[in-house]
């Protein structure tokens, strides 16, 4: 996520070194299909959230359509702002800086987010601004090293096709879309009522040491797998029930209201037999990050670097089943701590990008008002980014 900033004469003096009261913060997020902004103050206190999703409008097309996206931003990023604000109890006159997302992400999307930021900073004379699966080292705010990237689709790209390949669909609400819809109803299967494995991504021995990740592979097989059951239950009436609770809890677990309409809308595939593939996919993927975090911690072993914890981010950390076997994994192996966002800041939304505007703006990065989108951002770039003088 990439959040840039733009000084006003004297801005700079009067958001870093704010004597009466925390600096506040406006920050814009638009990168992708949620519309959502938040008023952050320097303590990170958040003052005021708001965010408008897309989903009805997407899930009828499978996925998210860039020119529908532009049209929703477009649309709600000025009830976002004035919700925001209002729960917060500020004007926009109150406001000290405002943050915005450059990317990465769809670019007509990052389009709609900045050019908003520009246009209230030029009222507000504020001239002020701010999917990928990457493994980094963070030395400090804009200095990275980046130890692997995905070679093919991201991890979070890769839930959403697989649960549309599952006819799975989507879970509403915040937090809610294809791959919240996966991880729902993998709860209910068993891998091992699988008649087969599903090949875990680079395991071979000439791609066993490497970084990077790859999901592609991964989800060409669940592909796969899913026309063999296809074809092989045409003709077969499955009668299994869908929604059983799960396999650790009780008889006495209430079914949630996803699960009841997935399983009376769902066709072709028996009911069980998708619950099994979406459980066999998440135990797939949690096998080969496990196995990039093992080369990981030996990589920094080598290097000398110690790292004092594991950050999981983006819209996948809220996948519960990730987020506890990460947990668990980093705790009995190396003893440090796993940190994720609360669930519903795990999406996107405004109070990461105000946030990291503030720690960007608390060591010196200030962009001017000319700053444009970047949809494709090499984190490590950031290293060269000018500080405003005074900052070292």
């Amino acid at each position: 996520m990439g959040c840039h900033w733009s000084p006003l004469p004297g801005l700079s003096r009067r958001t870093l070194s704010v004597s009466q009261r925390p600096v506040r913060v406006l920050g814009l997020e638009t990168s992708c299909d949620d519309t959502a902004a938040a008023v952050v103050d320097g303590n990170g206190q958040v003052l005021g959230e708001a965010l408008a999703g897309q989903q009805d409008a997407h899930e009828p097309n499978g996925g998210i359509v860039p020119t529908l996206a532009l049209q929703k931003h477009t649309q709600n990023t000025p009830f976002v702002v004035k919700e925001a604000l209002e729960r917060s109890g500020l004007s926009i006159h109150d406001i000290d800086a405002i943050a915005v997302t450059r990317g990465p992400g769809i670019g007509s999307s990052l389009s709609v987010g900045l050019n908003a930021a520009k246009t209230l900073a030029a009222v507000c004379g504020l001239l002020i601004s701010g999917g990928h699966t990457l493994l980094v080292i963070v030395h400090d705010v804009n200095e990275y090293t980046q130890l692997g990237t995905t070679t093919d689709d991201s991890v979070g790209d890769a839930f959403d096709k697989v649960a549309r390949g599952l006819r799975l669909p989507w879970k509403p609400g915040r937090g809610g879309g294809a791959g919240a819809a996966l991880e729902a109803v993998a709860v209910h299967g068993d891998p091992q009522q699988l008649p087969f494995q599903l090949t875990v991504p680079l395991s071979t021995n000439q791609q066993a040491s490497s970084l990077n990740f790859s999901f592609s592979g991964l989800k060409t097989d669940v592909f796969r797998r899913i026309n063999d059951e296809a074809t092989r239950a045409a003709s077969i009436s499955d009668t299994v029930d869908p929604a059983k609770p799960p396999r650790s809890t009780t008889a006495t677990t209430k079914v949630d209201p996803y699960t009841q309409r997935f399983s009376t809308t769902h066709p072709p595939l028996g009911a069980q037999f998708t619950a099994n593939l979406a459980a066999a996919f998440q135990e797939a993927v949690l096998k080969h990050i496990l196995r990039r975090l093992k080369l990981t911690m030996a990589h920094c072993n080598d290097q000398r670097v110690q790292p004092t914890a594991l950050v999981v981010s983006g819209g996948v950390a809220s996948n519960q089943y990730l987020r506890s076997n990460l947990t668990q994994w980093m705790a009995d192996h190396h003893q440090l701590q796993v940190l994720c966002p609360p669930p519903r800041l795990c999406t996107d939304n405004g109070v990461m990008v105000a946030w990291a505007g503030i720690e960007r703006m608390a060591k010196g990065y200030l962009d001017d008002y000319g700053i444009g989108i970047v949809p494709r951002w090499p984190l490590e770039a950031l290293r060269h980014w000018p500080k405003v003088p005074g900052h070292d």
